[in-house]
């Protein structure tokens, strides 16, 4: 696993991610979010002494936000996802100062309309991971409800059973 093996080759641990300024949800935080926040050493390892001797250097930030957006409903009916991503795309680059996506798999238990999980029927499904690294000045309570407000809308309009958020490490659903 990668998460796992970025760490071990730099020859340190990874940190805990740390909490987001919202509140904990219960759910565990993913080893995913972690590539994202080495330890304090590796920023000083001597193996990336070769990137800083190409002119890169780390862009400091605050914050590790990700959104995830499926392409099956909660039945597991296909939809065009791009449309969304295109909007995630430019709704995290305006509040966050940039965002990448990447197309990814994913699968989980089918629900009822309530949430109740029914026979045990699993939805394989294309999703597209949108990240940011925001800044301490951009992570504000105004921008998490926009992007709340964009999740809650991609869940109405495309039947999902829930939503996903990543914030530094923490996954929080709706």
């Amino acid at each position: 696993m990668l998460a796992l093996a970025l760490p071990a080759a730099l020859g340190c641990a990874v940190a805990a991610p740390r909490q987001a300024a919202i509140p904990a949800s219960g759910h565990d935080a993913v080893v995913v979010a972690q590539l994202f926040r080495p330890c304090g050493r590796c920023v000083t390892a001597p193996v990336l002494g070769a990137l800083r001797a190409s002119a890169f250097a780390p862009l400091p930030h605050a914050h590790v936000v990700a959104t995830v957006l499926p392409d099956h409903d909660r039945v597991g009916r296909t939809f065009d996802a791009e449309p969304w991503e295109t909007e995630a795309l430019r709704l995290q680059g305006h509040l966050f100062g940039g965002a990448t996506s990447w197309p990814s798999r994913g699968s989980y238990r089918e629900s009822d309309a309530d949430g109740r999980i029914g026979q045990e029927r699993l939805i394989l499904e294309q999703t597209r991971m949108v990240v940011s690294f925001a800044s301490e000045s951009d992570f504000s309570a105004t921008a998490l409800r926009a992007l709340a407000d964009f999740l809650t809308r991609f869940k109405n309009a495309t039947g999902q059973d829930s939503v996903a958020l990543m914030i530094d490490g923490q996954l929080y659903l709706r």
